[in-house]
């Protein structure tokens, strides 16, 4: 069990968890009722949803101005926000005058989107009290390390960096900033972990006045 100095209050990393998944469940639900709002909001949701497709879109191929990748970080990333999106569309199809009567299409497909959003924003429980192993790994004397899962390698290498600079105290035989704590803080899920959510944890873990990380802009590609 990880020490309970490092660990958020259990309340703040079930919120994390729920608000994502009750969000996505408002997205259904707009979707099924879809048809009974004025046609000046049913054209809002549309628009609103046409410009997020290519928001997610753009994003994937870095496209996007980059305080628009820091917003989509903050409500949980990507896969989220897609999630949410089909959700809305699977509750529209709902609101049809005559509905599939196809039990996976009615019921197995929504649970879906649900499923990663829960994958997705369940990080931080996984390593709390899932996957606990990790909070043992820790810089070497040579300011090495291996991961010990596929999906942590952004928080291993921000552990190696801050070794680096100096940020790490490898005589202390405890778990702070271990390949586990920083996973944890920074949500680490299967899908791996936003870079832009690691240099927020990283600045927290530095916690000196004028000193920030940032998530480097990758090269601009040339034809």
């Amino acid at each position: 069990m990880p020490p309970d100095e490092l660990l958020r209050p259990l309340a703040v990393d079930i919120i994390y968890f729920l608000l994502p998944l009750l969000i996505g469940l408002g997205a259904f639900f707009l979707g099924w009722f879809f048809n009974r709002w004025s046609i000046a909001v049913r054209a809002g949701l549309i628009g609103l949803t046409v410009g997020a497709i290519f928001v997610v879109l753009a994003l994937l191929f870095h496209a996007i101005p980059r305080d628009v990748e820091l917003a989509f970080s903050h409500v949980g990333g990507v896969v989220i926000v897609l999630c949410w999106m089909i959700l809305g569309v699977i509750g529209f199809s709902w609101s049809a005058p005559k509905p599939s009567s196809d039990f996976f299409a009615r019921f197995v497909l929504p649970l879906m989107p649900l499923i990663l959003i829960g994958v997705e924003a369940g990080g931080s429980l996984w390593f709390r009290f899932g996957h606990t192993d990790p909070w043992l790994n820790r810089p070497t004397g040579a300011g090495r390390m291996v991961q010990t899962t596929k999906m942590t390698c952004l928080p291993v290498s921000a552990a190696m960096l801050m070794y680096q600079h100096g940020f790490v105290d490898i005589d202390k035989d405890d778990c702070e900033n271990s390949e586990g704590e920083l996973a944890y803080l920074a949500n680490t899920s299967f899908f791996g972990t936003d870079g832009h959510v690691m240099a927020r944890v990283i600045t927290q873990k530095i916690n000196k006045p004028g000193v920030r990380a940032v998530m480097k802009e990758p090269p601009t590609k040339k034809w």
